[in-house]
């Protein structure tokens, strides 16, 4: 006898088998029952997710000689015929072989004459999207005039490529992607009819793979049933589906978050050698670190994951071991490598450069994050009570500087270079956000009261920090609490010996303009 794969095999005959689409199911059984069967229907949604299952499974209750309720009885003859592909009542015409004006045009020749065995025609368009416009135009007109006896039911897996005057005359439903649970249940309860045995893991394995399509996973059970024979594993649907075991990918996560080059690359190579698809790993990768992320964030993410107890304790565990910022940043890496290896001829090289490329989390902080890190310790230390900078101070720091001037009442460059790092620790006791930016400042020259504090070009964004008023001021406050001077400060970039500063430029102005008709402008 010929096999039936499972995915014909258990096919939905009435609404209430249909998986996961409850809404759309509903509504058609009431506009069945209440006799408001309109003349055109959209179904949209990802493949394998009960489109034209449910479009049959309408054309056999509106054709129905028993009815019970809006469900089809599946017994009587005009259901039966529809189950065989024998009525002409209900037709399924594929639009992807068939989407010429020809074709259309005989279309609407044959919906003028009235149903031969039941009370409505059918006509199921699939793939309704690959018709050419002219076609689509020719569509139209029968769609403004239906007869009262036809029934249109169109199926995309790409709505926004139908005309906007084809969708204005359709009722549109959505078809969701199917939920992990319902696939794994689904899974669950045809494998006990075969007498087959699975494992639980192996069932999420095979839903997650699926993609919320259980058409796909279906497919994949049919594999895995005539590789494992009596009963299904891990290891079988790993083998089937060419990816890889869960501990694998927490291994390759725990070299990652944990910067470990050499073990990184020794997994991945591991992983490749068997012949496991490079995009496939770097999926399974994405998916984890968004469990890790959603682990941190959700205070009951078992809500939200479908993976086994032992997977969610060690996916926990990496939750509670790396800080969220570095998973987000992993995640973004590797979404990047992901587009990336769709324009690769490389695929290999392009995950290992990527994967390579989350180890340096520290090292590509942006602007924003190292913005928002200083913002953070200023908040709790606005927590602890301590005021940020303003334009006066009290002197809560006493600097004590040795005088090197022998009473002198100017003050040196060398003097301020002795007894910088009792500045800087002063400063440090005042604000410590201050003190991150000063840190890293060389004392450069000391003319006209003015102090120029020279950064290197990779220092350049605590250079702009620090020329900013509050942080500014505060500095030439504890200047003046040391020596009692008023001492204003600017900071440049350094490259060398050489300064560039806003100094040489005013320099240079004057020497063109004179240096009456150029004033410089203080922040």
């Amino acid at each position: 006898m010929e096999y039936k794969t499972l995915y014909r095999q258990w096919r939905p005959q009435r609404f209430a088998e249909v998986v996961g689409q409850e809404y759309i199911t509903k509504t058609l059984i009431n506009a069945i029952k209440n006799n408001r069967v309109g003349h055109a229907y959209l179904f949209c949604g990802p493949r394998g997710t009960g489109k034209t299952s449910t479009a049959k499974i309408m054309g056999k209750s509106i054709n129905c000689m028993n009815r019970q309720g809006a469900e089809p009885c599946n017994e009587c003859e005009s259901c039966q015929r529809i189950d065989k592909g024998l009525s002409m009542d209900v037709q399924e015409i594929d639009a992807a072989s068939n989407r010429g004006i020809e074709e259309i045009r005989d279309l609407r020749e044959k919906v003028k004459y009235a149903p031969s065995e039941g009370k409505y025609k059918v006509y199921i368009i699939d793939e309704v999207h690959m018709l050419t416009t002219e076609a689509f135009n020719a569509l139209l007109k029968t769609l403004e005039e239906p007869p009262q006896h036809v029934v249109f039911v169109m199926a995309t897996t790409e709505p926004h490529k139908i005309p906007a005057t084809i969708l204005s005359r359709c009722q549109r439903f959505d078809f969701r992607r199917i939920g992990n649970k319902q696939i794994i249940d689904r899974l669950e309860q045809i494998a006990s009819s075969q007498n087959i045995k699975i494992d639980r893991e192996a069932t999420e394995m095979i839903a997650k793979a699926a993609n919320g399509g259980l058409r796909d996973a279906l497919s994949t059970l049919d594999q895995c049933m005539a590789y494992a024979e009596d009963k299904i594993t891990v290891t079988e649907v790993v083998e089937v589906l060419g990816t890889v075991t869960q501990d694998v990918v927490i291994t390759i996560a725990d070299a990652m978050l944990e910067r470990q080059a050499t073990r990184l690359l020794e997994a991945i190579n591991e992983v490749l050698d068997e012949g496991k698809d490079p995009q496939l790993l770097l999926q399974d990768l994405l998916e984890h670190f968004r469990n890790i992320l959603l682990a941190q964030i959700c205070q009951e993410p078992d809500n939200f994951l479908v993976v086994s107890q032992d997977i969610m304790e060690q996916i926990k565990q990496q939750a509670a071991k790396f800080k969220r910022a570095q998973v987000s940043y992993v995640i973004d890496v590797l979404s990047k490598t992901q587009n990336d290896m769709k324009w690769s001829n490389n695929p290999k090289l392009m995950l290992e450069l990527g994967l390579l490329k989350t180890l340096n989390y520290e090292e590509n902080l942006t602007l924003e994050m190292l913005v928002k890190r200083i913002e953070a310790l200023e908040s709790k230390l606005n927590n602890h009570n301590v005021s940020k900078p303003s334009v006066g101070y009290p002197v809560e720091t006493d600097i004590l500087v040795d005088d090197k001037t022998g009473g002198s009442k100017t003050v040196t460059l060398q003097q301020i270079k002795d007894n910088w790092q009792k500045i800087v620790k002063g400063v440090k006791k005042m604000n410590i956000s201050t003190y991150a930016f000063l840190v890293e400042a060389e004392v450069c020259r000391l003319e006209d009261g003015i102090l120029t504090l020279g950064y290197s070009p990779e220092y350049n964004f605590h250079r702009e920090r620090l020329s900013q008023k509050e942080h500014r001021l505060l500095v030439e406050h504890m200047l003046k609490t040391a020596f009692g001077k008023e001492i204003r400060v600017q900071s440049v970039l350094i490259d060398g010996n050489a300064i560039n500063s806003n100094e040489q430029v005013l320099k240079k102005a004057e020497e063109i303009f004179g240096k009456d008709k150029v004033v410089e402008e203080n922040n």
